[in-house]
């Protein structure tokens, strides 16, 4: 899959590898809380090697686990922080997506 393909259509300012890391994250809990390297390259359509770069370096960042055991990946506490840290109120709009740019105005 190339970059273009996981782009919306006409966003030059997505970072494919953000939001490759972003389908990532929203894949663990969906049917069970820990995922291997191949299962996720299977559900995202991605390859295998660029799925483990992606991981690692979530892992990096703290925001997955690796279970040393059987090398599945999980959330980690930290996602769960920055949930918390999510306003309750959502009135001022913010939840919304941003505007895309390049349209018409």
């Amino acid at each position: 899959m190339s970059d273009r393909e996981l782009r919306p259509a006409g966003d030059t300012q997505v970072l494919a590898s953000v939001s490759n890391a972003a389908r990532v994250l929203k894949e663990f809990g969906k049917d069970r809380p820990d995922l291997g390297v191949s299962d996720l390259a299977r559900r995202l359509g991605l390859g295998k090697s660029t799925t483990h770069r992606l991981l690692h370096t979530l892992t990096v960042e703290r925001l997955l686990d690796q279970d040393p055991e059987s090398g599945r990946y999980r959330l980690s506490a930290t996602v769960h922080e920055l949930g918390a840290r999510v306003p309750v109120s959502r009135s001022t709009g913010w939840s919304q997506p941003a505007p895309r740019q390049g349209g018409r105005r």
